[in-house]
């Protein structure tokens, strides 16, 4: 499943002066007539708000069908999310949103390309959303080459092309989109699209780690202890990779458990870094399940878990796990 799909489409307020603002301005005067019990007045200042949340529905409406794409897109957006009196409808929301994007509204052929790549009121089709996205990304809507960075870096709905996942990540970035820069960075450690360039990457991750980028913070952190191509700083880069722990990034929680159990950062404590692989294993991390089989292997009493572990790390992909699975005469199912 793409990252990108933590990605929303941004929502203008209403065209032409009708404002969601006036839609919440009548519903707090009504709530204060109601707290100071003059009902009579309530009740007329609830159906005044009322009707004039018709009223600017029925003028949006009209602004919708006469061409206006921006109308287009916020009453799709009342469908979609059913404001402004409307029943919840994916189908007429999809219509009016799609109207828009046809119209040439950015926001709009942006959320027709998350639409298109989950399958939400429209056949699931990964080729459409990039097409949606390209449109987007056109206009410069930095989550749209934030998006169709990830299509090319995963090959969803295009062929799989690095440098090209490269150059809209770089996009994005331009337009300070901070997670687009930490793909950005990784491309660069492994030279992955483009050259090889640590000092490029470290430069692309500082500000999302000290943003608060777990993904950022496991990486600059580490580059912050070991002093390479950013000052050495050991206590704040540990201080990062402890703070990415801690948010379940899995990288930094491998990170953390190794020191510990090594005694790396100056501090060795192996009951909490064994905790810590045990929790990066879990997720996900194969390196920590690995690691935790090497561990383990050496207790007594361990032998089935150990086994457990290096079951799961030659399944996950490492080559150590599959030739170690090979010897004791197990192989992954």
């Amino acid at each position: 499943q793409m990252a990108g799909r933590w990605l929303l489409a941004r929502t203008r307020s209403i065209a032409h002066g009708i404002s969601s603002r006036t839609l919440i301005s009548h519903s707090i005067q009504t709530n204060n007539i109601l707290r100071s019990g003059a009902f009579g007045v309530a009740n007329r200042a609830l159906s005044n708000a009322t009707e004039e949340i018709a009223q600017s529905l029925s003028v949006l409406k009209v602004q919708a069908e006469s061409g206006n794409k921006i109308a287009q897109f916020n009453l799709g957006q009342a469908y979609l999310n059913g404001h402004h009196g409307l029943a919840k409808s994916p189908a007429d929301a999809i219509f009016w949103i799609k109207r828009a994007a046809e119209n040439g509204s950015g926001e709009a052929q942006f959320q027709m390309g998350v639409h298109s790549l989950d399958g939400i009121g429209v056949e699931k089709d990964a080729a459409a959303a990039v097409n949606w996205f390209r449109m987007a990304a056109e206009q410069g809507l930095r989550a749209a080459h934030f998006n169709l960075g990830l299509c090319y870096q995963e090959g969803n709905g295009v062929a799989r092309d690095p440098a090209a996942a490269a150059v809209h990540y770089a996009e994005a970035v331009a337009k300070d989109d901070l997670r687009a820069a930490v793909r950005l960075a990784h491309a660069y450690l492994q030279g992955n699209g483009v050259d090889k360039d640590h000092a490029i990457a470290a430069n692309l991750l500082r500000k999302p780690a000290v943003k608060g980028i777990p993904e950022a913070q496991a990486v600059y952190g580490l580059l912050l202890i070991q002093g390479e191509h950013v000052p050495k700083d050991v206590k704040r880069g540990v201080s990062m990779v402890e703070e990415a722990a801690a948010s379940g990034q899995t990288r930094a929680m491998h990170l953390l458990g190794s020191a510990l159990v090594n005694g790396w950062w100056g501090t060795k404590d192996e009951e909490k870094g064994i905790a810590w692989l045990q929790k990066a294993a879990m997720g996900g991390d194969a390196d920590s399940q690995y690691a935790l089989y090497l561990r383990l292997s050496k207790g007594k009493g361990m032998e089935k878990e150990a086994q457990r572990w290096l079951q799961k790390a030659a399944e996950s992909g490492v080559p150590q796990a599959k030739e170690r699975l090979a010897e004791v005469g197990a192989g992954p199912p």
